[in-house]
């Protein structure tokens, strides 16, 4: 069966905000167009097939983010998954990739610079706060064939936006090999023991927190 249109763009209103428009020629132009309705693109395939959009949502239509996947789900299968199939020892991966300048001509990083990180936030009453994150960052000169990166991990009972600046980061793994720890505890039997370690580098045991 064939569907034969006589003119070249097949266009159709979406929701009366949006207009979806399907070209129906061969060639290297966009082959869907979502535009906004002051005309301007939200979401493109081009001849390629590849898609792009200001913000995708999966599971919701109000995505918050550039990519937001939403579930009320309580199963196995919710959330996302990244799966690999090869005969060979590859595995599945993920990447965080930063850069400074643009995509189309990007800039070295700089110390300084965070590379990636995952946040964790939770819901109270005053909304979503962020209380857990762990990540990377670059801590040291950079060259052509070098940027170092420090590992951290940050966590707290309250709020958190800025991990460093809040002294609230309690482990960093540093790209020399040196691992960096903002307290050690244990218990005992008849209450708490500190092993604490000193600016200075010093080890030494305390009944209460670490100074």
């Amino acid at each position: 069966m064939k569907i034969l249109f006589n003119k070249k763009t097949l266009a159709m209103c979406v929701a009366s905000a949006a207009l979806l428009i399907l070209p129906l020629t061969a060639s290297a132009l966009d082959k869907l167009i979502v535009n906004d309705i002051g005309g301007s693109p939200v979401f493109t395939v081009d001849d390629a097939g590849t898609a792009s959009a200001t913000k995708l949502g999966i599971g919701t239509a109000t995505p918050a983010n550039t990519l937001s996947v939403v579930s009320e789900l309580t199963t196995a299968t919710r959330g996302l998954a990244v799966t690999h199939y090869s005969d060979n020892p590859a595995g599945a991966a993920g990447q965080f990739i930063k850069s400074r300048g643009t995509e189309a001509t990007p800039a070295s990083v700089v110390s300084g610079d965070y590379t990636g990180a995952f946040v964790f936030r939770n819901y109270t009453s005053s909304g979503f706060i962020g209380t857990g994150f762990f990540g990377a960052y670059v801590n040291g000169t950079v060259t052509a064939n070098s940027a170092p990166t420090d590992i951290f991990f940050c966590n707290s009972d309250t709020n958190i936006t800025n991990c460093f600046g809040e002294n609230k980061v309690n482990l960093v793994l540093k790209s020399t090999g040196e691992v960096n720890l903002r307290r050690l505890s244990s218990t005992y039997v008849g209450g708490s023991a500190y092993l604490c370690i000193s600016d200075n580098g010093d080890i030494f045991t305390s009944e209460t927190a670490c100074p």
